[in-house]
C-alpha cells in the first residue's frame, strides 16, 4: 500500500474560500495520483467536514451527496 503525502483538513468558511479549499484539493489529488471521479468524490466527501456536508445534502436533497458527481460537488 502506497503511503499518503499530504492531507486534507476539512473545510472552514472563517478561514477559507471555498475556491482556496479546492485548489489544496487539487493539489493533493495530484500528489497521490487520485484521478478517478469516484476517488476524488469519496475523498472530498469524507474530509469536508459535517457542517459543509449537511449543508450539501439539503442542497441536493432527495438525492444523496454521494449520487453528484465530484464537479457537480464542486459547484456548490
Amino acid at each position: 500500500m502506497a503511503s499518503i503525502i499530504g492531507s486534507v483538513s476539512p473545510f472552514n468558511e472563517t478561514e477559507d474560500t471555498w475556491q482556496a479549499y479546492a485548489e489544496r484539493l487539487e493539489h493533493f489529488f495530484l500528489a497521490n495520483e487520485i484521478d478517478s471521479e469516484a476517488k476524488k468524490r469519496a475523498v472530498l466527501l469524507s474530509s469536508m467536514g459535517v457542517k459543509p456536508y449537511k449543508l450539501l445534502s439539503n442542497l441536493v436533497a432527495p438525492r444523496k451527496a454521494g449520487e453528484c458527481s465530484y464537479t457537480e460537488i464542486g459547484m456548490f
